[in-house]
């Protein structure tokens, strides 16, 4: 009877482990949609506007005073206009653009907006490109990261406080200051 007792209760005990151990597992897991210099969830850069539409389960819609051409042009997701939009060229996603204070997005090296320059600089070090901010003069910084060959990177724009205010990914577009110039 002991015994049966004591096997109870190790049972007992191992469940409760085990479900805590989950839970500590479960608070620690990164989000599951992350943007790198490659894209965002299932959507990479040089999708067509089809593609991106199915990657991300959304329609895209030309921004205010855009209009779909084939040179270059913005869109963002009709369910949520302000959080992020998409620099379409040539028929294809070019980059992505994280804009909106209360978006959840981070990127791959877990950076997101409110975030400040100097973990940035920690996450990327001596690979980073810091360079004045056009409009913001020398307290605003462009820093910037490239993948090894060069052809894609993040770009994280920061205010006069030092805080990441937006962050760019994709081609060599997300230099570009002004939309599609």
């Amino acid at each position: 009877m002991a015994q049966h007792m004591l096997i109870r209760y190790s049972r007992w005990v191992f469940t409760i482990a085990a479900a805590s151990a989950l839970t500590v597992v479960a608070q620690a897991a990164p989000p599951a949609t992350t943007l790198s210099e490659s894209g965002y969830g299932k959507l990479r850069f040089g999708m067509t506007l089809a593609q991106a539409e199915q990657a991300l389960g959304d329609k895209l819609i030309a921004g205010e005073g855009e209009s779909p051409n084939t040179r270059c042009y913005q869109v963002h997701p009709k369910s949520n206009p302000v959080q992020y939009s998409l620099m379409i060229k040539k028929g294809r996603v070019a980059r992505m653009t994280i804009h909106d204070a209360a978006s959840d997005i981070r990127s791959s090296r877990g950076i997101g907006l409110g975030d400040l320059d100097s973990k940035v600089r920690q996450q990327y070090g001596t690979t980073l490109i810091d360079e004045e901010h056009e409009y913001r003069g020398p307290r605003g910084r462009y820093l910037t990261w490239w993948n090894p060959n060069g052809t894609h990177g993040l770009r994280y724009e920061t205010g006069f406080d030092g805080h990441v205010f937006k962050i760019h990914a994709g081609d060599k577009s997300i230099t570009l200051i002004e939309a599609c110039s």
